[in-house]
């Protein structure tokens, strides 16, 4: 076991301990084991997953708007997609184009998932999933080709026209 492994393992007794939890208290070991993994590791792995997010007074840059509170608004109104984090919001970098501008299909992708009533991590997450619709490429990556954007809107519409039932 490597050091930063042992480290962590003594430390997640010492808070078991600190906690008042017993050994007998816990279950089987090996699935408390995977179970303290997955979490440890969730937030690695999200992020990983969507990519680079930008915290909300960098999109105020990005778009040149007065106020942090507007980049809010924008949230809000379905033009840009927000995920909620502990520090936060953040704003997936795969809905910007290389002149930092949103996606002008962002609207209408953001619209058909509001209907279907999901969070916006499942969204994130359909933005980096290849999709049947655009040739088995992710929306992220059609829309940074420039691709039709008819379609990807239509390929959001069935996928959350499925997620809504």
């Amino acid at each position: 076991m490597t050091r930063a492994l042992a480290a962590a393992a003594e430390t997640f007794e010492q808070t078991l301990e600190e906690l008042g939890v017993s050994e007998r208290e816990l279950g089987d070991p090996q699935e408390l084991g995977r179970r303290a993994a997955l979490l440890a590791t969730a937030d690695a792995l999200w992020r990983k997953r969507v990519g680079p997010t930008f915290r909300r007074d960098h999109v105020q840059q990005l778009l040149g708007v007065g106020s942090r509170q507007a980049v809010s608004q924008l949230a809000k109104r379905h033009r840009l997609l927000a995920l909620p984090r502990d520090e936060g919001m953040v704003f997936p970098a795969f809905q910007f184009s290389a002149s930092g501008r949103p996606y002008d299909a962002m609207p209408a992708i953001l619209a058909a998932f509001e209907e279907a009533d999901v969070s916006p991590y499942t969204v994130a997450s359909w933005f980096t999933t290849p999709q049947r619709l655009l040739g088995r490429v992710t929306p992220a990556t059609w829309l940074r080709r420039g691709r039709d954007r008819e379609r990807v809107v239509e390929a959001a519409r069935r996928s959350a026209a499925r997620l809504a039932h």
